[in-house]
């Protein structure tokens, strides 16, 4: 297709992504309704978190106290807080896609549907299978999977291939860090990603990264991933791009983040068996850093106007006032 061609559909996708998003500026993230306090660590109700939240009535704030808590978890009501000691609170899980049965099965925790208004502060959510596990290569194993409108403060998510499973719901993550080889900011939700750190990491002899990995499969889905301010780090060695598209027309956009210099040139790519450079959204706006020169980016990525910028800077008009 010739350049001309393919600008103006870029165009195009650019006027749809901004229609599509800005009927979500309505939208609210539920609060959590007040409710008695449940507290799970050494003294308090539960030692372990899972009966905490089956305890739990909707809008129960969780805290949990420092410590390692070996659990898989599932969250199935609506509204629930957890509330941990940055760094400290530990939940971690070792499932990979074959050993749980599929990729989402792998999660170590996991946010259904019925759990729109999930909050987390403070909590690292972890998935340590690999690099040391046999046949770890090419395995996924996600460390949180989303399904609900969510937000996430202060968090991390540790693991390699698909840490963080951001499939369906609106999401926002506030200085989170989020550290994985490929794909490891991947899904279909709508995620506004503001002033987080995510970080590449060198598995065995996997000396490439791909950072997200965004799904949305029809033109019609008001979806993507935006990410404001933040950082791009990597492993010594390993070569990085900013993400490929898992879904036909995926939308991912980096505003004023700083990139390392493990970024390749072209910045993008593509997933294997998705012929989709014609339509996906790809995009930066006043990024910064030796990752961050657009000379040599692949042609069917492009750069935001000023306002543009301004629109997808503001998280309400991507998912909604919260």
């Amino acid at each position: 297709m010739a350049r001309s061609s393919a600008a103006t559909m870029r165009s195009v996708s650019s006027i749809a992504l901004a229609v599509g998003l800005l009927a979500m500026v309505s939208f609210v993230l539920p609060r959590c309704a007040s409710a008695v306090d449940i507290i799970v660590g050494p003294g308090g109700h539960f030692r372990k978190i899972q009966p905490a939240i089956n305890h739990a009535a909707p809008g129960t704030r969780i805290i949990i106290r420092p410590g390692v808590y070996h659990e898989k978890l599932e969250v199935n009501k609506r509204g629930i807080t957890f509330f941990g000691w940055t760094g400290r609170t530990v939940i971690v899980w070792g499932d990979s896609s074959n050993s749980a049965g599929g990729t989402d099965l792998s999660a170590t925790v996991t946010v259904q549907r019925s759990a729109a208004g999930f909050v987390a502060e403070g909590i690292t959510f972890k998935n340590n299978f690999g690099p040391n596990k046999s046949g770890a290569d090419g395995q996924q194993a996600v460390a949180l999977f989303v399904l609900a409108d969510a937000s996430f403060y202060n968090c991390t998510m540790d693991s390699f291939q698909d840490t963080l499973f951001a499939h369906a719901g609106r999401q926002y993550y506030k200085r989170c860090n989020i550290t994985g080889t490929v794909d490891f900011a991947m899904g279909a939700g709508t995620a506004f990603f503001e002033d987080c750190i995510l970080h590449a990491k060198k598995m065995r002899d996997t000396l490439y990264s791909t950072y997200t990995a965004q799904q949305r499969n029809r033109k019609g889905e008001a979806s993507g991933f935006v990410f404001l301010r933040g950082r791009l780090r990597c492993d010594r060695g390993v070569r990085a791009w900013l993400g490929r598209g898992w879904g036909k027309f995926a939308r991912t956009i980096f505003i004023r983040t700083w990139m390392n210099d493990c970024i390749q040139p072209d910045g993008w790519t593509t997933m294997p068996g998705i012929n989709a450079t014609t339509t996906t959204f790809f995009a930066e706006y006043q990024c910064m850093g030796p990752g961050a020169n657009r000379r040599g980016r692949v042609w069917w990525s492009r750069v935001l106007t000023p306002r543009e910028a301004a629109f997808f800077s503001t998280r309400r008009n991507v998912i909604g006032r919260g």
